[in-house]
């Protein structure tokens, strides 16, 4: 079964699995399912999917947004966003090795950090 990037394109864009169910005309369980891969999707229902994450289908099943959306501000930023880049991580690694249980905030942090580097 091909990889689809449901998860991450929907996360990306801010969506709850219910909005994307709801714009797409799919039930919550069957997303689920797929970004869990245990189900998959005809060709109408990515396109669909991809109209509703606003990227297209190639990248809906090639690209993992968030790590694009890191390698743009790596290759973009400057000296300074870089270093404050750095100290977060930093930052959020140690979390996760002082306090393991916090692995979901630390996630949450990054991914929002992620989203941030896009609109900036």
């Amino acid at each position: 079964m091909m990889r689809i990037y449901l998860k991450e394109w929907r996360t990306f864009r801010g969506y709850r699995l219910k909005q994307v169910a709801a714009l797409a005309g799919y039930t919550v369980q069957h997303l689920s399912n797929v970004e869990n891969g245990r189900g998959g999707l005809s060709q109408e229902a990515i396109e669909r999917l991809a109209a509703v994450l606003g990227c297209s289908v190639t990248d809906l099943m090639s690209v993992d947004p968030t790590l694009e959306a890191t390698n743009r501000l790596i290759k973009t930023g400057t000296a300074q966003e870089l270093a404050q880049l750095g100290s977060i991580f930093h930052s959020l690694a140690k979390i996760v090795r002082d306090y393991p249980e916090r692995l979901p905030l630390a996630l949450q942090a990054a991914q929002r950090l992620v989203a941030h580097s896009r609109t900036s």
